[in-house]
C-alpha cells in the first residue's frame, strides 16, 4: 500500500514539474517579439537598441515597432541584420536608420502606416532581401541625405501615393520585384 502511494505521488510530481515547465516556455515565448542570439526582448525596439554591430536581430512573432519622435533612435552607428522570419513589422512610430548604418533586413514584411516611418538618412545603408513592403499613407519608406542608400532586392510592395521615395543625393535601388501602388494622385 505505501508503495503504491510513493509510486502515485511521484507520478503526480513528475506530471506536475512537466506541466510547469511546458507551462512557462509557452509564457516566455509568447512574450518574446525578437531575440538577439539567445536572449529575448519583449518589444522589437528593445532588441535594436541593445543589437551590436555583428548581431542578427531575429523577429519571434507578428510585431509592432513603436517609438516615439522624441525618443533616441536605437539603429544609428550600427551593422546589424534584422530577420523578419517570415513574420510582420508593423512600424507604429518611425524606424530611422541613421548616422553611417549599414543594416540588412530580410524574409518578412513591413508595413507603415504614415509617411516617412521608414527613414534611411545619414549616410546609411539599407539592403532589403525576399520582402514585402506595405504603405497605407503616402511615402511610407524614404531615403534622404548624401550618400544614403535603399536596395531592394526580390520584393513586392503594395504602395499608397509614392510608397518609397528618394530625395536628392540618396540612392533607391530595386531589383527584381512587383510593385502595386494605389491611390495615387
Amino acid at each position: 500500500m505505501k508503495s503504491k502511494r510513493n509510486l502515485l505521488f511521484r507520478s503526480l510530481f513528475f506530471l506536475a514539474v512537466i506541466f510547469l515547465c511546458i507551462g512557462s516556455a509557452k509564457r516566455v515565448d509568447a512574450a518574446a517579439a525578437a531575440k538577439i542570439g539567445s536572449r529575448r526582448y519583449k518589444t522589437v525596439a528593445k532588441a535594436l537598441y541593445a543589437a551590436k554591430n555583428g548581431d542578427t536581430v531575429k523577429l519571434l512573432r507578428n510585431a509592432s515597432y513603436i517609438i516615439d519622435v522624441l525618443d533616441k533612435d536605437p539603429i544609428k552607428k550600427k551593422k546589424i541584420t534584422i530577420n523578419l522570419n517570415h513574420k510582420t513589422l508593423d512600424i507604429m512610430g518611425r524606424m530611422r536608420i541613421t548616422k553611417k548604418s549599414n543594416v540588412k533586413i530580410k524574409n518578412g514584411k513591413i508595413i507603415t502606416s504614415s509617411p516617412g516611418h521608414f527613414r534611411v538618412e545619414g549616410k546609411s545603408k539599407v539592403t532589403m532581401t525576399n520582402c514585402t513592403l506595405e504603405t497605407n499613407s503616402g511615402s511610407g519608406f524614404m531615403v534622404s541625405g548624401k550618400k544614403s542608400s535603399l536596395k531592394l532586392n526580390k520584393c513586392t510592395g503594395l504602395l499608397d501615393g509614392a510608397g518609397i521615395t528618394a530625395e536628392k543625393k540618396a540612392s533607391l535601388t530595386v531589383n527584381k520585384g512587383s510593385y502595386r501602388i494605389r491611390n495615387y494622385s
